[in-house]
């Protein structure tokens, strides 16, 4: 038995969740020295947190494309972990696997759990560090590399400009420093006066605006006069409708 620290969801929140409120650290023993049959150990080394699980803090009954938290247990979400013991074929002791990771530090998965988490063992031949694996190469990395280039089919162009909302974020920086990448003029919007710093001087955007201080419908006339060529919404609502507003 070994004594393992979790992030409990303990109370649906109103807004932001409240930490020692609505999220609550608590430490129980749990027996690692044996998997169930089918099911792994997991110790584990990190985890991802990512906008979409605050939907998932809400009242079981509410219906989404992702299921509510249960009240009085541990969150979880994307992330990477050892198997420290094994009852199930596809994984050995010692694998590093990535998939929806329990918030603490020692977890064991009966055979339904460890299927319904979709475990698969890290592929990693560069021997990148491993929490890179909850960015830039985990999930907001597909996101943004998936939404450019099979959906958007961005191509090398420098005739064309981009607009990113929410451009500060870990799915947004991301798609701003692709489409840099490949030549286009990208402009983003933030909220707050370093995150557009940040943009500018740390990601190189070739603009970028405090959507709080200046409206984006102001703001996208002033920065794209011209007009852009590609909208990466992260946020929808009012964004969208001023996006329409300034072609």
């Amino acid at each position: 038995m070994v004594q393992s620290k979790a992030l409990i969801f303990s109370g649906i929140p109103d807004g932001f969740p409240v930490p020692g409120k609505d999220l609550v650290v608590q430490s129980s023993e749990v027996d690692i020295s044996k998997a169930p049959q089918g099911g792994v150990v997991l110790k584990v080394l990190f985890v991802s947190i990512d906008p979409y699980m605050r939907g998932r803090m809400r009242d079981a009954s509410i219906t989404s494309y992702s299921p509510a938290y249960p009240i009085g247990q541990p969150i979880e979400g994307g992330g990477i972990a050892k198997i420290i013991e094994s009852g199930n074929e596809t994984f050995k002791k010692g694998d590093i696997v990535s998939g929806l990771i329990t918030h603490s530090e020692y977890a064991v998965y009966s055979a339904e759990r460890t299927a319904a988490s979709n475990l698969k063992v890290l592929n990693n031949p560069y021997n990148f560090p491993l929490q890179r694996f909850t960015g830039v190469l985990g999930m907001p990395g597909l996101t943004a590399y998936a939404s450019l280039y099979d959906i958007g089919e961005l191509h090398k162009n420098e005739k064309e400009t981009i607009f990113v909302s929410a451009a500060s974020g870990a799915v947004g920086s991301l798609v701003g420093q692709l489409a840099k990448r490949e030549g286009l003029r990208v402009v983003g919007s933030a909220g707050s006066d370093e995150k557009v710093k940040y943009l500018i001087e740390k990601l190189g955007f070739d603009a970028a605006f405090n959507y709080k201080k200046e409206s984006p419908k102001e703001a996208l006339a002033k920065y794209i006069p011209e007009g852009l060529d590609i909208f990466y919404d992260n946020v929808g609502g009012g964004e969208i409708s001023n996006f329409h507003s300034t072609q």
